[in-house]
């Protein structure tokens, strides 16, 4: 076994990063897609870096763990803080045991101010609850229904779709409110966007680029983006 590595992978390895997906996970895995794997790792608006933003651990020439990060900024209580979403989180069962995991967590944490991540396993729950991470609980998901016929075939309940549907708001102070489908978010949204978190404790900074890249770029879904208007403001 060589000394073993933490690095940037750069996009002349995507080939390499391509087979560690489908050896770790599977031959049919989105990674290995090289068009998504290029927008989930590489073009996201806050990326600054010229490769992929992942860190991979190498013993000499081989790929041996990897932890994906999605940069964004974290806005809590009035401040923007550099933070990522972590994900694909995973080890060489050969290697484990080892100290990988550790050091492919510590090289993300070095570099931002919070790290984060939704849904890790067992396994890789208790590495990172040794590197100081916190973990809070069962998350809350909410969601909201514009088309209660299309999304009563996927309900376990049948009835939750019509607890869940989102109706057309009432006018208030006699403007009218317009919702239509739009391509991209626009800096209207923005000025929203700034206005509305200043209720918020703490988000993901949902700004204009970021669900632009996020939704609208997509490169293998195609999301409806819908926009509520009334006569001042969206």
């Amino acid at each position: 076994m060589n000394e073993i590595k933490i690095i940037n992978p750069s996009l002349d390895d995507n080939g390499r990063l391509q087979e560690f997906y489908a050896r770790i996970y599977r031959p049919d895995h989105v990674l290995v897609n090289d068009t998504f794997l290029r927008w989930w790792l590489h073009d996201n608006p806050y990326y600054a870096g010229s490769g992929f933003s992942c860190k991979i651990a190498v013993d000499g020439s081989k790929i041996i763990g990897h932890f994906a990060y999605v940069p964004v900024n974290i806005w809590s209580r009035g401040s923007l803080y550099k933070g990522a979403w972590t994900g694909n989180f995973i080890v060489d069962e050969v290697y484990r045991g080892k100290g990988v995991g550790g050091l492919l967590i510590k090289s993300i944490m070095d570099e931002q101010q919070a790290t984060m991540d939704v849904g890790a396993n067992v396994l890789a729950e208790e590495v990172l609850q040794k590197k100081g991470w916190t973990h809070f609980g069962n998350l809350h998901r909410f969601v909201g229904i514009f088309n209660e016929r299309e999304a009563a075939p996927l309900a376990i309940e049948k009835e939750a779709p019509g607890y869940c549907l989102i109706r057309v708001p009432e006018a208030q102070n006699n403007q009218m409110t317009i919702i239509s489908e739009v391509a991209a978010f626009s800096n209207d949204y923005d000025v929203f966007w700034e206005k509305f978190r200043q209720g918020i404790s703490a988000a993901t900074d949902r700004t204009a680029k970021f669900l632009n890249w996020r939704y609208a770029k997509h490169p293998l879904f195609h999301y409806r983006l819908l926009e509520a208007k009334t006569d001042e403001q969206t």
